[in-house]
């Protein structure tokens, strides 16, 4: 598969093979696999990337469905409760099964708020107990998540509502706080344009739309709205993830929002239906677009499955593991899973990681010959791998452009149909 399934797989691979070891150094010189997740490579390792990944979306499907049921507020539930379904299959097909498992434990930690059953709603110590435990467990199956759960608990404090927005707000920073400081990891994810528009208009239609009765929603809106700016102006490990709440949750808020629009006066129940039907297409479009884009353009080819072994045969051969290899990154990153096992990547499958200690890939005009030749004896590179077969990443065309021509201090030393090996000279 593609999107980010070749990272799940790294992890779930390594913590299976080394479950105790709190350092991995297959990639960009070494991480902490807790700098992923505290939970998920775990979990992966035990039942398997792709169950966790299917069993997650299923699961957060019915507790979004109990949730919108439980809601006196929505009038249908059903539309956007498929809608819903919708957007976790397409999340799955992005590969972000991190992100799933976060998303099951935040979803449950909201029920845990909004969907008690009412014979049991004065049990205040409980529901607390039960949404401070499963907000953690969101934080630490997926940090991204758990700051989803941060926006849901400022529009509960805005909306005076103290005691839930604590239990849902106070384990995120207490979760990453402990890790960042017994695993320090720092990064910056790149926010591409669209991953600023989409979200911007999607949130800006639900402040707008939604009704005055519907408090909690039109503050948690105005509070992503900011965030989102925030996290365009500010270059953070966040970057173009900020997109997912809008991109999962945004089209069920405006279809549960759909059935409001059949009163009021025509000429205004027109022009905001009309409002509410352009946001639908907008978020649409962006909620399917990219996991078809990631279907499409990120899923690896043939030659990582059935002809790597040619590969790894010239690598042991030439003592690789002795040094560091740098595979020239692919569209699906299947080299951060495919490889790690066997030796020690100059780099790997984490955009912020990669963004922060090979700026040289990212920033304008850095990329030259002789400054890919000092990276590459920075980090101790003994080989440098082409897939031929495959197109290379983003980040990666230039390098591939200049490997593929043979520069003066790399040597071909093998290839075949799928593949260039070549030693770096000095």
């Amino acid at each position: 598969g593609g999107g980010d399934l070749a990272a799940q797989d790294a992890w779930a691979e390594f913590v299976g093979r080394h479950p105790l070891s709190a350092y991995n150094l297959a990639w960009y010189g070494g991480m902490h696999p807790v700098s992923y997740s505290v939970l998920s490579p775990y979990l992966m390792a035990v039942v398997g990337v792709r169950p966790t990944l299917i069993v997650s979306g299923v699961l957060s499907g019915g507790v979004l469905a109990w949730l919108l049921m439980r809601s006196r507020a929505v009038r249908h539930p059903m539309v956007p409760a498929l809608w819903g379904a919708f957007a976790f299959a397409c999340n799955a097909a992005s590969g972000r099964v991190t992100f799933a498992l976060g998303t099951l434990f935040a979803l449950s930690a909201v029920a845990a708020v909004w969907a008690w059953p009412r014979q049991s709603r004065h049990r205040w110590k409980l529901r607390g107990a039960l949404a401070l435990m499963l907000s953690a467990l969101a934080t630490a199956g997926s940090p991204v998540a758990g700051l989803f759960l941060e926006v849901v608990a400022g529009a509960l404090l805005l909306s005076g509502r103290w005691r839930p927005a604590l239990a849902l707000g106070l384990p995120l920073p207490l979760v990453v706080g402990v890790s960042a400081l017994l695993f320090p990891f720092t990064g910056v994810q790149p926010m591409p344009w669209v991953s600023v528009a989409f979200p911007l208009v999607t949130t800006a239609a639900v402040r707008l739309l939604a009704p005055r009765a519907w408090r909690t929603v039109r503050r948690g809106a105005e509070i992503y709205f900011a965030g989102v700016l925030l996290t365009w102006a500010i270059p953070s490990q966040v970057g173009s993830n900020v997109e997912r709440l809008a991109q999962i949750f945004g089209g069920v808020v405006l279809l549960a929002l759909l059935p409001r629009f059949r009163t009021g006066w025509p000429a205004a129940r027109g022009r905001r239906l009309t409002a509410l039907v352009c946001a639908l297409v907008v978020t649409a479009g962006f909620q399917v677009g990219k996991p078809a884009w990631d279907v499409v353009h990120t899923r690896p080819e043939a030659a990582w499955a059935h002809s790597l072994a040619p590969l790894m045969h010239q690598l042991q051969q030439a003592d690789a593991d002795r040094g560091r290899v740098e595979v020239v990154p692919v569209r699906s990153h299947r080299e951060a899973s495919a490889l790690a096992p066997y030796v020690n990547l100059a780099r790997g499958w984490n955009r912020q990681a990669d963004a922060e200690r090979n700026p040289l890939f990212y920033e304008e005009g850095a990329f030259t010959p002789d400054r890919y030749h000092d990276w590459l004896r920075r980090w101790a590179v003994r080989y440098v791998v082409l897939p031929t077969s495959d197109t290379p990443d983003v980040a990666a065309r230039k390098e591939a452009r200049l490997v593929r021509s043979g520069p003066r201090f790399l040597d071909l030393v093998w290839h075949d149909a799928n593949w260039r090996l070549y030693r770096v000279a000095d």
